[in-house]
């Protein structure tokens, strides 16, 4: 499978879920982040993760985070790379970082696993308080 594909697989998972997706168009120019598109009005960034480590998680957080997205979608096209505990973790170490997880950047993050939403967590009002289901 491609990467392009990863993006139409989500989109489509998200779609029949109802929620409403606008793409946004991409930019070429250097040193400018944006994001994906708008979830429900929300700015939103789709990440793949093919990698098994926690750092991985982690890692893609921060990079939704600096293009400016509120949503991240953490797309595993692998369900052998899925795991509850390992998302946790990759949450944790995002939050423990002091130059991001307590911004008012991500508010929301969609776990999707091939072609299912497993999660949908929702940043607590306060950085302390973490994510809840």
């Amino acid at each position: 499978m491609r990467r392009s594909d990863y993006e139409r697989i989500v989109l489509e998972v998200l779609r029949k879920k109802g929620y409403r997706i606008i793409l946004a168009e991409e930019t070429n120019e250097p040193g400018v982040k944006s994001c994906d598109g708008f979830l429900d009005d929300t700015p939103m960034e789709i990440k793949a993760i093919e990698g098994s480590g926690i750092w991985t998680i982690c890692s893609k957080l921060r990079y939704a985070e600096k293009q400016h997205a509120q949503c991240a979608v953490l797309f595993f096209p692998d369900k052998d790379l899925y795991s509850a505990f390992r998302v946790s973790e990759g949450i944790r170490l995002f939050n423990s970082d002091p130059n991001c997880g307590g911004s008012p950047g991500l508010k929301q993050i969609i776990i999707v696993v091939e072609e299912r939403i497993v999660a949908v967590l929702s940043k607590k009002t306060t950085p302390i308080e973490g994510w809840s289901i």
